[in-house]
């Protein structure tokens, strides 16, 4: 299971985190001891630990951002995540329906770089 390790302490103008497998919580928390401490922070329990999950809608925004530098998709306005499917928009306001059921995050970009290079 992926598991995030997340802390209040700001390392380089960002908080520091972590994704890590594990099989159990109490094993995630182990090795978020171990990140804190080869990080160089002297109070190695400040942090918490929560199931990893990825934000789908996230992924579509940043992905939108690279997809629009390029020179086929410069026209590409949108990208909505809804219900297992996301929703490409262009800017003449012509729309692409791409089913994303139970796709990881990195499948999830692959379908929609298929669906929108077709």
């Amino acid at each position: 299971m992926k598991w995030k390790i997340t802390t209040d302490v700001v390392k380089d103008r960002d908080y520091l985190s972590w994704v890590v497998d594990a099989h159990s919580i109490e094993d995630a928390a182990q090795i978020g001891r171990g990140c804190m401490l080869g990080a160089g922070i002297t109070e190695p329990d400040r942090f918490e630990v929560t199931l990893f999950e990825e934000d789908k809608q996230r992924i579509c925004d940043k992905l939108l951002l690279a997809l629009q530098l390029t020179r086929h998709l410069c026209g590409l306005e949108d990208l909505r995540y809804e219900d297992d499917m996301v929703i490409a928009t262009y800017r003449d306001g012509y729309t692409k329906l791409i089913s994303v059921e139970c796709d990881s995050g990195i499948a999830m970009i692959n379908d929609i770089l298929k669906r929108l290079m077709r």
